[in-house]
C-alpha cells in the first residue's frame, strides 16, 4: 500500500483546524517524517539494495507526478547563486538545484532525510556546501547568506508557519 501524502497533509490541516488548541508541534512532524520517509515508497525498490536504481527510480516517479518541478526550476538561474533548500525529501529536487550551478546548501526536520540526500550525493558525485539537520522555524543559517531560498511542499507541514485559518495559507 502506497502512502497518500496528499491525504496525510489534508488530515493534518483539517485536525489543526478543528483541534486549534491541541495542534501537533514541530517533534510529533518530526517523528512522522522520520518513520515516514517523503516517497521512499514509490521507488518500489529499498534504499539499503542498490542506491542507484533507488534514486532513479524515485526521480522517475517524482518527476512524471509532479512534471511543473523540473519547469519551473528551468525558470530559475541557479548559475554560481548561494542556495538553501529547505525540506528535502529524498533530495531530487537538491540534485535539479545543484545540476543547474547552484552552491547549494539544505537544511531538513530529520537526519534520515539528510542522510538519504548525502548518499544521493555520494552515489552521484554531486557538490555541495553544507547539509544540516534543524528547524525552518529556526534556521542555523546567518541571516542574509544566501540569494535563493528554495522549499517544496513542506511549509504547509509546519503548523507555525502556516497557521490554521490563515487565508494566505490556502492549501491545493
Amino acid at each position: 500500500m502506497q502512502f497518500d501524502f496528499r491525504r496525510a497533509a489534508m488530515l493534518s490541516i483539517s485536525h489543526a483546524k478543528e483541534n486549534k488548541d491541541t495542534m501537533i508541534g514541530e517533534k510529533e512532524i518530526a517523528d512522522f517524517w522520520e518513520t515516514h520517509p517523503c516517497g521512499e515508497s514509490a521507488s518500489g525498490s529499498n534504499l539499503q539494495d542498490d542506491y542507484e536504481t533507488f534514486f532513479r527510480t524515485y526521480d522517475a516517479w517524482r518527476y512524471q507526478k509532479e512534471a511543473h518541478i523540473p519547469a519551473c526550476l528551468d525558470q530559475i538561474d541557479f548559475r554560481g547563486k548561494k542556495v538553501l533548500e529547505i525540506g528535502l525529501g529524498l533530495g531530487a529536487d537538491s540534485e535539479q538545484i545543484i545540476r543547474r550551478g547552484a552552491s547549494w546548501c539544505g537544511l531538513d526536520l530529520t537526519k534520515g532525510s539528510v542522510d538519504r540526500v548525502l548518499a544521493r550525493f555520494e552515489v552521484r558525485n554531486l557538490p555541495y556546501d553544507t547539509i544540516k539537520v534543524g528547524s525552518a522555524l529556526d534556521i542555523p543559517f546567518t541571516d542574509n547568506s544566501f540569494d535563493i531560498v528554495f522549499s517544496h511542499g513542506v511549509l504547509h507541514h509546519i503548523p507555525e508557519a502556516c497557521p490554521a485559518g490563515n487565508p494566505s495559507c490556502t492549501q491545493a
